[in-house]
């Protein structure tokens, strides 16, 4: 990539996906034209950025490419969409790699954690920032919206934000708040990460009008990576495994999970009343003062399996950062998991089990199911499903794999209800379904409420 100075005409291709951030930010030095690939800009929108001087094309065959020109545009674009630019060999970077130079500069004092993979990247992140946090200021950027984290305990700066990289130019505003950034991004890094996180790559899904694969996108987290830097990555996902012995990196690599450098067996993690007992042993290099284990205990109101991964890499990243090991175990102690993602909570004599955030899908649910399976055999009790979908979220639930977890799992299922899929009975006022519930369940029964939302 040309050095940015050397820039003469900038083009994004895309301003749904935080092109419109970028063309703002980008227009402050250069002479900027924007391409609404998607047709999502209305005509006062449209009026609006003509007026500030950045022009907006419906397609790239609208205008005539010259040499000089740079087209920025995301992992995930269209082929098609940037096919003429294809064809006259001009230059195409991607939003990760543009937002990383445009950041630079204001954050090479900053200790920069950034987080990527298919599943678990909220979590990781939210986890990652209230542990940290007992130590520094953490400012987090995550898919529930930009939050500064101090002792444990968050506020929140913006909650209208997502994980594209573009969102990323907000934290200007707040340089001085924070010492640690910990970034939640999709598909890659930008290139700034002291620690990169690659959580897993379960789902290899397609992006790119199904030219690529997700994993196209999750490889720039190791690209990108600065010298001496360290990515942790899943040892237990053959999709990690796999992009980490295919592409170079400049960034030292330690793995985390049931195999890896960083490790447990996930002892006793599901205890209700209790609390969860975690051992964790890791081994991050041949000196010994690397190695060694760490013994502590979370919460027994948090379904321990759901934040195992997350557990592991917050203890990879407090050693990294030289966190004393007591402090480490101190700060676990006091983890009571995050809101909505598996917590527990009493109800009229019923546990109350909340999975409510934008990653929920078959792959969560299952993963719940399995995570609480022995306690319900153990204790003869069942679980009262409740799976809901926000309607503006529906289509990215596929209710016949929904159908077999289900089906996988009816031995220990009481009953199911749904709204907007057609799975089970269906509901219209969740508050008086608990109720309704709360008396029909039995003693240390569950209701489960697995919720998709817009991220």
């Amino acid at each position: 990539m040309r050095e940015l100075l050397s820039f003469h005409r900038i083009i994004i291709v895309d301003m749904t996906h935080g092109g419109k951030i970028l063309a703002r930010e980008l227009k402050k030095k250069w002479d900027v034209v924007g391409v609404d690939v998607y047709n999502t800009m209305d005509s006062e929108e449209i009026a609006q950025f003509n007026s500030n001087g950045i022009q907006i094309l419906k397609n790239l065959t609208e205008i005539s490419l010259k040499n000089s020109d740079t087209i920025i545009a995301p992992v995930h674009c269209n082929p098609q969409f940037i096919s003429k630019a294809i064809e006259k060999e001009i230059e195409i970077v991607s939003f990760h790699k543009i937002v990383g130079y445009l950041l630079k500069s204001q954050l090479k004092d900053k200790i920069i954690i950034e987080i990527t993979g298919t599943h678990g990247k909220s979590t990781t992140a939210i986890t990652l920032a209230i542990l940290l946090s007992y130590q520094k200021k953490v400012l987090c950027l995550s898919s529930r919206g930009l939050e500064l984290f101090q002792e444990g305990n968050s506020k929140y700066l913006e909650n209208i934000i997502e994980i594209a990289p573009p969102y990323l130019l907000h934290i200007k505003k707040y340089l001085k708040e924070f010492d640690i950034g910990i970034f939640e991004i999709s598909l890659g890094g930008i290139g700034l990460a002291d620690i990169g996180v690659l959580t897993n790559i379960i789902e290899d899904y397609p992006i790119a009008n199904a030219t690529k694969n997700a994993s196209y996108g999750k490889k720039q987290l190791l690209e990108f990576a600065k010298k001496n830097s360290i990515i942790l990555y899943n040892a237990d996902d053959k999709n990690s495994k796999k992009l980490i012995n295919n592409i170079k990196t400049e960034a030292y690599l330690i793995s985390f999970g049931k195999t890896g450098q960083i490790r447990s067996n996930m002892i006793d993690l599901v205890n209700f009343n209790k609390r969860n007992n975690l051992e964790i042993i890791y081994d991050l290099s041949s000196n010994d003062s690397q190695r060694g284990r760490i013994k502590g205990s979370i919460s027994g109101k948090v379904i321990g399996p759901g934040y195992f991964y997350a557990l592991l890499t917050y203890v990879g990243v407090a050693l990294i950062l030289k966190i004393d090991k007591n402090k480490i175990i101190e700060n676990l102690y006091g983890f009571n998991g995050i809101k909505n993602r598996l917590n527990l909570s009493k109800m009229n004599g019923c546990w109350l089990l909340n999975d409510i955030n934008s990653g929920v899908g078959e792959i969560s649910l299952n993963a719940a199911l399995k995570s609480i399976s022995s306690y319900l055999i153990k204790n003869n009790c069942k679980i009262w499903l409740i799976f809901d979908a926000n309607s503006s979220v529906c289509e990215g639930v596929d209710i016949d794999k929904i159908q077999r977890i289900i089906s996988k799992w009816k031995s220990i299922i009481a009953d199911v209800y749904s709204t907007n899929l057609n799975i089970g009975n269906s509901f219209l006022d969740l508050n008086k379904l608990l109720n309704s519930l709360c008396e029909k369940a039995r003693k240390n029964d569950i209701i489960f409420i697995s919720k998709k939302v817009k991220g």
